[in-house]
């Protein structure tokens, strides 16, 4: 027979076509089991509503902490470049004034060599 048996014109699958072969096979087969329920109590209930209710909140102060920390690591990534702002001005204000120099000293000497 082809994969499956014919009943009645239906096709059934085989175990393989469930599975599945090669790559995607399983490598085994667990066993269903029926999940087992339980009765609580409304104080069962509420005591695991609180302790959500308390990870929530622990997980909101962290990601609060995280934001505040983001801001303060943001404002000091500023003032950084603020400064390195300030030290790039100042370093073209001294290469101005050795150019300024540079030119004085050679007129200098061309007024020199004039002579």
């Amino acid at each position: 027979m082809e994969r499956g048996t014919k009943r009645n014109q239906l096709w059934v699958p085989t175990m393989d076509d469930v599975t599945g072969t090669g790559a995607e096979a399983c490598s085994q087969v667990m066993p269903m089991h029926k999940k087992a329920r339980r009765k609580i109590s409304m104080e069962q209930l509420q005591k695991m509503q609180y302790e959500v209710l308390c990870c929530q909140k622990k997980n909101l102060e962290l990601q609060n902490k995280k934001l505040v920390r983001d801001m303060e690591r943001d404002d000091l990534e500023k003032e950084n470049l603020r400064l390195k702002n300030a030290k790039l001005v100042l370093e073209i204000d001294c290469l101005k004034q050795t150019v300024s120099q540079n030119e004085n000293a050679f007129l200098t000497l061309q007024a020199i060599s004039d002579e």
